[in-house]
């Protein structure tokens, strides 16, 4: 009876817990700060934009950071012609079969896409661009895209400022934005997704079939 009441605590404990955690994106664009953080609450990976650097967050502190600037493999051309000769038959997908399942695919990303977008809170959302988009109708577009996304969330009304240069091709601004979602709903999500996905084809289409030989 005892193990039984601590199986069950620590399995009411580790619910309480999901409730708890949460996915969070946040993302940071100002003159001297570039930053783009995701992770679980305040553990993630932070990636620095203006220093190219990735720095690993624990709790909110930077324990270990990363150059995100990658160094050229050299190769000989023996080593080149070796992986030349190593590479496997390539394989095809018939058009038809992608065709079959792409309504099906399209539909449950789309509605999990929907739901995500639905679930995900807005923590922090504060910034003014002053944008330019060359021609005069096309920075009129993203003016008129601009209030209705005013109009269909009231939250970010007064938060958030575009303001339309119609003297041509400019950007400049700011913008902190912080979105979050409880993770047993993310997962909760994503497994509806996976049901609703035609699985079987999809892997049978990401495997193909091997090329006739000529």
């Amino acid at each position: 009876m005892s193990n039984f009441i601590v199986i069950l605590s620590v399995a009411i404990f580790l619910l309480a817990l999901a409730t708890l955690i949460r996915l969070r994106v946040k993302l940071d664009l100002y003159p001297n700060v570039k930053t783009l953080f995701a992770g679980l609450g305040r553990t993630g990976i932070r990636i620095d934009i203006s220093s190219k650097t990735r720095s690993f967050i624990f709790a909110g502190r930077s324990i270990k950071t990363f150059s995100t600037i990658k160094t050229p493999d050299k190769k000989t051309s023996e080593e080149i012609s070796k992986t030349v000769k190593k590479q496997k038959p390539g394989r095809e997908r018939s058009l038809k079969k992608i065709a079959a399942v792409l309504p099906a695919t399209l539909k449950a990303l789309g509605s999990y896409l929907y739901s995500i977008l639905k679930s995900a809170a807005i923590e922090e959302f504060d910034g003014e661009i002053n944008a330019g988009f060359g021609p005069p109708h096309i920075t009129g577009a993203a003016f008129g895209f601009y209030q209705a996304t005013l109009a269909g969330i009231p939250a970010i009304a007064g938060r958030f400022k575009y303001i339309p240069d119609w003297n041509g091709l400019s950007f400049q601004g700011q913008l902190r934005l912080s979105v979050s979602i409880p993770l047993y709903r993310l997962l909760l999500k994503t497994v509806v997704m996976l049901w609703q996905l035609p699985l079987r084809e999809l892997l049978k289409l990401a495997i193909g079939t091997k090329k006739a030989q000529t």
